[in-house]
């Protein structure tokens, strides 16, 4: 086992539609070993995993991924562009135009405020009284 630190070979991937993952890199030493996967499980034949660039992914990262997650029963799709959301959503929307925007626009407004839960000492329901340790 190797302990002196993690692999160059490592690939970093986020799961989250919310934050694209070229937000989260500054810390992040190599860059274009970072993409954002999605998820999506809607028929029980099919699990479908997206992946996105952060911008910086190299062509690298991504064929290997593309090479790799069918060996887990996942089908890969390559977004192409970095984007909040990712294909499936998108189309969710698009056949859900009566979705209601107030619900959007409340998290918006949380998280504006800093509102960001147990970590800054206020949330959704309530303020906190402590704040969780920071590390």
């Amino acid at each position: 086992m190797n302990c002196s630190g993690p692999s160059p070979y490592a690939i970093l991937a986020s799961n989250s539609s919310s934050y694209p993952t070229s937000q989260l890199i500054d810390a992040v030493s190599r860059p274009g070993r970072v993409v954002n996967t999605h998820y999506c499980r809607g028929l029980p034949e099919l699990n479908v995993v997206e992946v996105m660039s952060c911008g910086k992914t190299t062509d690298e990262v991504i064929a290997r991924l593309f090479e790799r997650l069918p060996t887990y029963g996942l089908l890969p799709f390559h977004v192409r562009k970095e984007s909040v959301g990712f294909i499936f959503n998108r189309i969710w929307a698009a056949i859900r135009p009566g979705i209601p925007a107030e619900p959007r626009q409340l998290l918006r407004r949380y998280i504006e405020q800093g509102r960001l839960g147990i970590k800054s000492g206020k949330g959704f329901y309530s303020d906190y009284e402590e704040k969780a340790p920071t590390r």
